[in-house]
């Protein structure tokens, strides 16, 4: 690597989200959802077209055993379209984040990659 070149690191996703707001875990990641149905809303990072964003949803279901999160979509995303791979689920805590009031329609926090 030179001297003023930045390191690369390789993303993998976890899932994928359909336009209704349905994430389907890989096989594998199932567990990880253990205690996230404690939590009313959890932050999305997801891929959009070359660039990583994340979304606050509020769960609306969490079924463990099959690997399947259901939310429903409060900012950043839109309903409709094709799958795109997720990255992470995040609790959401409302004492340590902050997430400014927004609108549907409005855009997510994005970082690119």
């Amino acid at each position: 690597m030179a001297k003023n070149e930045l390191p690369s690191y390789g993303l993998s996703p976890i899932g994928q989200m359909d336009g209704s707001g349905t994430i389907k875990l890989n096989e594998g990641f199932e567990k990880a959802l253990l205690r996230l149905e404690c939590f009313s809303h959890g932050l999305i990072f997801y891929d959009n077209v070359s660039t990583l964003e994340h979304s606050l949803c509020e769960f609306e279901s969490i079924n463990m055993n099959e690997g399947l999160v259901k939310v429903k979509l409060i900012q950043g995303t839109s309903k409709g379209g094709a799958k795109t791979d997720v990255y992470d689920i995040k609790p959401y805590f409302p004492n340590e984040d902050y997430i400014p009031k927004q609108r549907d329609e409005e855009k997510a926090v994005t970082y690119k990659v």
